[in-house]
């Protein structure tokens, strides 16, 4: 499920949903969404920050569902630099045959050059079953391929492209009981040293809500 349908759910419609499931994944991707896109890709760092913010969300609301086991974790990494893309970092690369698939980063093909800016492995190299052989650009190399934004690339064998995080999130459920949340009703005017002070409850008490 997405993370927009996910975060629209009410309490109810929600804790139906996922009891269906013994696994619920929740797939976000404002990441690779704006990195992706030549005329966002420079917005790529405040998307990871967005994307801290719109994870967080997702916990409370799985929480709130009862569910209390939740893995954080990525497909991939990814390179950025901040400037455009020299000359020199740029792998240029001519196929015999067209590829199957050519990015910036890896080639997928039958008969693939070899060059000094990729380093060529069979399938079989990799433990893959098929008769592709696949080529990865070397060190932060960039294949030179057709239309704009370079900047942001992934689909590499750099630790930024294949490290990824894994953040284990258990929720006790002693973490669930919690004090009533109150404000303090404003006060028009002081007029002494004696101030009677009144208080708002903002919700009402439960099991998990406690009385202040």
């Amino acid at each position: 499920i997405s993370d927009e349908e996910f975060l629209n759910f009410n309490r109810d419609d929600g804790r139906e949903f996922v009891k269906r499931y013994r696994v619920v994944y929740i797939y976000h991707n404002e990441i690779d969404d704006t990195g992706d896109k030549p005329a966002s890709e420079e917005r790529v760092f405040d998307a990871v920050q967005s994307s801290f913010e719109t994870i967080k969300k997702i916990i409370k609301q799985a929480n709130n569902f009862n569910r209390n086991n939740i893995f954080v974790t990525s497909d991939h990494g990814f390179l950025y630099h901040n400037s455009q893309t020299q000359e020199s970092e740029l792998c240029k690369y001519e196929d015999l045959i067209k590829p199957v698939k050519l990015s910036r980063r890896f080639i997928i093909g039958k008969d693939l050059e070899d060059s000094h800016c990729i380093t060529k492995f069979s399938a079989d190299q990799l433990g893959i079953e098929c008769s592709n052989e696949i080529a990865l650009a070397n060190s932060i190399n960039k294949i030179r391929v057709q239309g704009g934004g370079d900047r942001f690339v992934h689909g590499g064998a750099t630790l930024q492209e294949l490290v990824i995080p894994l953040i284990s999130i258990k929720k006790r459920r002693v973490d669930d009981i919690r004090d009533v949340e109150v404000e303090v009703m404003p006060i028009a005017k002081i007029t002494t040293n004696s101030v009677n002070v009144s208080f708002y409850q903002k919700e009402p008490i439960s099991e998990k809500i406690k009385p202040l």
